[in-house]
């Protein structure tokens, strides 16, 4: 399938893909996450849905330890990823965040908490505004 061929939110999704590919797992491997998206190049406005799925290992379930936009300079990775995927917002970008963790997925950080390292599984949703 072409470029071109491709719809937005695919366009949004590769870009999240693309950002999250070089972060690693507890035991270095690549991270494993479920990741779809969608978006308003004209608004700024993106959904994003990050799942943390079972049976795979996981540092944690924080968003910031695995999305990481708290800095400027996160926006402008982001934006380069957006640019890659041919996704161009001239506006700043209001990303909705929400986070799955699959009942199963195994969090490392829940051993230092005295918690089984199996998740039961849960969600919860961020709001995150470009500075």
């Amino acid at each position: 399938m072409a470029q071109n061929d491709i719809t937005m939110d695919e366009q949004f999704t590769n870009a999240f893909v693309a950002y999250l590919a070089g972060n690693k797992g507890p035991e270095g491997r690549p991270a494993e996450y479920g990741i779809t998206a969608s978006g308003n190049e004209s608004t700024g406005v993106i959904k994003l849905t990050l799942v943390f799925k079972r049976g795979i290992r996981y540092c944690c379930a924080e968003w910031g330890c695995h999305i990481g936009i708290t800095q400027s300079n996160d926006w402008g990775k982001l934006r380069r990823f957006l640019t890659e995927s041919r996704i161009e917002i001239p506006t700043k970008i209001l990303l909705h965040l929400k986070v799955v963790i699959e009942g199963g997925a195994l969090l490392v950080s829940n051993s230092s908490i005295c918690t089984p390292l199996e998740s039961p599984g849960y969600e919860y949703e961020e709001t995150l505004y470009e500075v």
